[in-house]
């Protein structure tokens, strides 16, 4: 499937998916987890700078740092609008 944006997980971010996966699956909540996760998986390669809120703005990369939430799922991202080009910094369970 063609998407606007490209988006790109570091290799720490990939793993730290890999983690958030299996922290929601023993606290009940994998099916959640998931759900959120493929909506913001969807929203990051189709209207990044419209989902989420702005937080900064990196002028010499000419990237804008967003943060945005679905559920229990945050994440931190940027996105280079003239690349068409998504970096994922960070994600957050907000499970306790």
């Amino acid at each position: 499937m063609d998407y606007p944006y490209r988006v790109d997980w570091a290799k720490n971010t990939r793993e730290l998916f890999v983690e958030l996966a299996d922290r929601a699956a023993r606290k009940g909540v994998r099916k959640e987890f998931l759900e959120a996760a493929k909506t913001v998986f969807h929203r990051l390669h189709t209207d990044p700078l419209i989902f989420g809120d702005p937080r900064f703005h990196l002028p010499d990369m000419d990237v804008e740092v967003r943060t945005g939430m679905v559920s229990l799922l945050f994440v931190e991202y940027g996105v280079n609008e003239k690349e068409k080009l998504v970096w994922v910094r960070d994600l957050v369970l907000m499970v306790e």
